[in-house]
């Protein structure tokens, strides 16, 4: 398989697409100093999007987003422990 066969290139441009809509709903969350809960719900809320929408590492996928370890969000996320990663 080459990266010019229409499979690759499909499961790529799937992965960017992805990224880029979590990167924007994280960008519109409040500030995480200022409003500590509210983004911390907002990021579960994303979390339970991608969970919903049958993505297979939400957690990981959001934590790269974010830029904090992935067992640091966990923590974050009380939901994310309950299997559903």
């Amino acid at each position: 398989m080459t990266f010019d066969e229409p499979e690759v290139l499909a499961v790529d441009a799937y992965r960017v697409m992805v990224r880029r809509y979590v990167e924007r709903l994280v960008a519109e969350l409040p500030d995480a100093d200022a409003y500590g809960e509210a983004y911390r719900q907002g990021l579960r809320d994303i979390h339970a999007d991608l969970v919903g929408r049958g993505h297979a590492t939400p957690l990981d996928l959001l934590a790269s987003v974010v830029g904090v370890p992935v067992d640091t969000l966990a923590g974050w996320l009380p939901s994310a422990n309950d299997g559903l990663t």
